[in-house]
């Protein structure tokens, strides 16, 4: 994180206030510098910090670290836990690099369809997810009861403080997963025992490019990420904190 420095000439706590403190011609290009080195200082320490737990080691640790949210999460969704830690631990694992807290959240404030938090939700799924909760036409609809637990986040820059936060992010996650779930349960393929196709879906996400939604078939086949998430849901790791 940037820190911030007493005076006249300040340097932004963010990226994105940067961003736009430049394109405001509000800022020095000596002041940019100096952001940056600061910035790209506090990234290095952190590489330095991270390289010394393996990518499973430090997934497993956020998992334990965040097991009352996950579990409130399911519950209130009616997913299992197992299933969303094995979705998160491939996430982590696979998708999770250096620098990633310090850098995705200025981003997608500054516009950019950045993945967030531990589920690493992509903004746009975010907002996909927030319209299909509360419209009762939708094939994703998970009802009124869940609807009314749920509120809608305030703006854009809301929901990237949402999902920044583990709690809420456990709760999007869980979410949509219900919304996976149900999809496909309603169309007479259920995927309860088809951990490798939930975590397919939700890496893939249930639109194509175009906006074209993935339609339920009976041979699905999972990609690398489905059959990462259904080896860690089959193994023996935290299976006493997150049973199956």
């Amino acid at each position: 994180m940037i820190q911030r420095r007493d005076g006249e000439n300040a340097v932004p706590a963010d990226i994105s206030q940067l961003i736009l403190r430049i394109e405001n011609g509000q800022e020095s290009w000596a002041n940019v510098k100096r952001s940056l080195i600061i910035l790209f200082v506090s990234l290095f320490q952190y590489c330095n910090f991270a390289i010394a737990q393996s990518p499973e080691d430090k997934a497993q640790f956020v998992l334990i670290e965040n097991r009352e949210f996950i579990m409130q999460a399911g519950k209130t969704f009616g997913v299992k836990s197992r299933l969303m830690v094995s979705v998160i631990y491939t996430e982590q694992v696979i998708n999770v690099t250096w620098g990633d807290k310090e850098l995705d959240i200025p981003l997608a404030k500054a516009g950019l369809n950045t993945s967030l938090g531990l589920g690493q939700m992509k903004v746009s799924t975010a907002e996909w997810f927030e319209h299909q909760m509360c419209d009762s036409a939708s094939l994703y609809f998970l009802g009124d009861s869940i609807w009314k637990k749920f509120s809608h986040s305030r703006s854009r820059a809301d929901l990237v403080d949402r999902l920044a936060i583990p709690k809420w992010n456990c709760y999007y996650v869980a979410g949509y997963l219900a919304m996976i779930l149900k999809r496909w349960s309603d169309a007479d393929v259920p995927l309860f025992h088809r951990v490798d196709i939930v975590a397919t879906l939700y890496s893939a996400g249930v639109e194509k490019s175009g906006r074209e939604i993935r339609s339920p078939h009976i041979n699905p086949t999972p990609n690398n990420f489905g059959k990462f998430a259904n080896a860690f849901y089959e193994s023996d790791s935290l299976l006493s904190i997150f049973p199956r």
